[in-house]
């Protein structure tokens, strides 16, 4: 059931944007690009404010949801410290250098960025190359059909638009100080969206650009609306299945080939499988993945790329080490080789 945008809630999420930097789906803006979209109303899920932030982990290339925008701790940063813990003595240097390596990208190994989430439909209009309008979307009596609407959504469905936090505040901005802010995502008398992204590094500059209101299809509202928090939850990992991932990382430990999701009844649908990355173990890297990371980094000041020096190999015989969580103790064998020297290498 959609209800609407709460414009005092829409304030309020404002001004907890205002005092943040920057930080990053399933839509993206790429450099120089620019999409045409249609935000559509939050559903009840989505508390009345029509983004979601996602707090996303990025471990050696591979994404994991924090649990965190669901109400939980951080799971991640619990397991982190951690494992921290478990490198003993001179195993600090090691464990410093392995949150500090970059990957061949300059992407950080170990980065935590914020996805914004907004329900849209973006669109693949007929343009007049002449007057450069919009044409084929107007009835006889020459008034937008949203039936002829639904020809030009791409894709012929609602999608995520993962955006910076930057283009989420001129949005919300333009929402909160112009007239008639509440009907700006109405089926009817809401408006389409103009977004871009120009420059490159600490001049990069998305921007929002109003159109007129237009009328969207009936399909996209209602019961049927695209649930985005649903779709945040379906691609959350077991606790378990994300302790390995770590444990693969900073101890090299084996991961099993296919992930292990806490909510796999949610992955039930079409959406869920055109995910943007997936776990590639033994079935090699793919060239999305390998460059999300780098999508990822904040938008005001990319990190510079630093050479770490790997900590020198030693041929003593592996420690074995004891971690215990949730009240469970498990034991795992730190390998003697320079676990950064295998981070560097891919």
């Amino acid at each position: 059931m959609s209800t609407g945008l709460d414009m005092s809630k829409l304030r309020e999420a404002e001004k907890d944007l205002a005092s943040r930097g920057g930080g990053g789906g399933f839509v993206r803006l790429a450099k120089d690009e620019t999409k045409d979209i249609r935000i559509l109303e939050p559903t009840a899920s989505m508390n009345n404010v029509f983004f979601l932030e996602v707090p996303i982990w990025w471990i050696a290339g591979k994404p994991i949801t924090s649990p965190s925008f669901i109400g939980e701790p951080d799971l991640i940063q619990t397991i982190i410290d951690e494992f921290k813990e478990e490198f003993k003595g001179d195993g600090q240097a090691e464990f410093k250098a392995l949150m500090e390596a970059k990957a061949a990208n300059g992407a950080n190994q170990v980065q935590k960025v914020s996805g914004f989430w907004i329900p849209i439909l973006e669109f693949d209009w007929d343009v007049d190359p002449k007057t450069e309008e919009i044409i084929n979307i107007y009835d006889k009596d020459g008034n937008v059909d949203p039936n002829l609407v639904e020809k030009f959504v791409k894709g012929g469905k609602a999608q995520i638009f993962d955006a910076k936090i930057s283009l989420v505040k001129n949005i919300v901005s333009q929402i909160t100080t112009g007239r008639g802010g509440a009907k700006f995502l109405t089926q009817n008398e809401g408006v389409n969206l103009r977004v871009s992204r120009s420059g490159t590094g600490r001049d990069t500059l998305y921007a929002a650009q109003k159109d007129d209101p237009m009328p969207m299809p009936d399909k996209y509202y209602g019961a049927e609306a695209l649930d985005v928090v649903r779709r945040a939850k379906s691609t959350i990992f077991t606790d378990e299945y994300i302790e390995k991932i770590l444990a693969n990382y900073f101890f090299g430990e084996q991961l099993p080939e296919e992930p292990v999701y806490r909510f796999p009844e949610l992955r039930d649908n079409e959406e869920v499988k055109e995910e943007p990355t997936r776990s590639r173990r033994g079935r090699g890297k793919s060239e999305v993945a390998d460059k999300e990371p780098a999508e990822t980094q904040p938008d005001e000041a990319p990190a510079k790329t630093q050479t770490n020096e790997a900590p020198a190999k030693t041929d003593e015989a592996p420690v074995e080490t004891t971690r215990s969580r949730r009240g469970k103790a498990e034991t795992s064998s730190r390998r003697s080789r320079s676990l950064v020297d295998d981070v560097a290498n891919g």
